[in-house]
């Protein structure tokens, strides 16, 4: 039995991907291999046109982000987002500009500022479509 078969796909630099399907579609093995959680058992993977397959996950500079909306609710928006770059070490100082960054691409930077302005910042005060936003960009904000 296959969990995937005959997968390919090209994403160019710049680009982001998402990837949707019905359950049970492979959709979560995909990113496991992709991301260097889950070996393939055949096949290559390449980012940038270098073969990965025995690169570790933290190499591929791949980010992952699940359907659940595990956020740290003691923690404000920002500090949310900004909580891989400090686990990765990110120089403090860049921190503010990353999350701005990756906020704007998907079009909720004013999020953050609103957020600010009327001290609801903290996740337990978001709709549904802010918690997704506010889990994928830290994600994003890695890269």
């Amino acid at each position: 039995m296959w969990a995937l078969r005959n997968v390919s796909f090209q994403v160019n630099e710049g680009e982001a991907l998402g990837i949707v399907g019905h359950n049970g579609a492979g959709k979560t093995t995909i990113l496991k291999i992709l991301s260097g959680i889950t070996t393939p058992t055949a096949g290559e993977i390449l980012i940038g046109g270098v073969v990965v397959n025995d690169l570790p996950p933290r190499e591929r500079r791949i980010a992952m982000v699940f359907q659940s909306y595990a956020l740290y609710p003691h923690l404000s928006v920002f500090q949310n987002i900004a909580f891989p770059l400090k686990a990765q070490k990110v120089k403090r100082e860049l921190h503010r500009g990353k999350v701005n960054w990756a906020a704007s691409l998907l079009g909720i930077g004013h999020l953050l500022l609103e957020a600010q302005e009327s001290r609801m910042d903290h996740p337990t005060t978001m709709r549904s479509i802010e918690l997704m936003g506010a889990k994928v960009i830290p994600a994003m904000a890695t890269l």
